[in-house]
């Protein structure tokens, strides 16, 4: 009986555990709207997701229309594959893959 009651609360605890784990259903909820209770806050809440959303995509369109990049390298600032290639001292032309 012991061993029985020893092995439900062992599996008990883990259960938490694992459902409280960084991409567990629990944790990913205390960033989303289905937390608050009421229908009028959940409302504003998703409203303020979607200007959220919003001001990102108009961001990153207007980035991506100007050319910049959120890694800061652009295009330009990358070599190109044939700046990569060399002469080697027999005259062969090597370039990487």
């Amino acid at each position: 009986m012991k061993h029985t009651l020893r092995f439900a609360c062992l599996a008990g605890l883990s259960l938490v555990l694992c459902a409280c784990g960084k991409d567990a259903f629990l944790y990913q909820n205390g960033e989303s709207c289905n937390k608050y209770p009421t229908p009028d806050a959940r409302t504003a809440c998703e409203a303020k997701y979607k200007e959220g959303a919003a001001a990102y995509a108009k961001e990153f369109e207007s980035d991506k229309a100007t050319g910049k990049a959120k890694g800061g390298a652009t295009e330009a600032a990358t070599p190109k594959k044939d700046s990569l290639c060399f002469k080697r001292a027999t005259g062969e032309v090597v370039c990487p893959n």
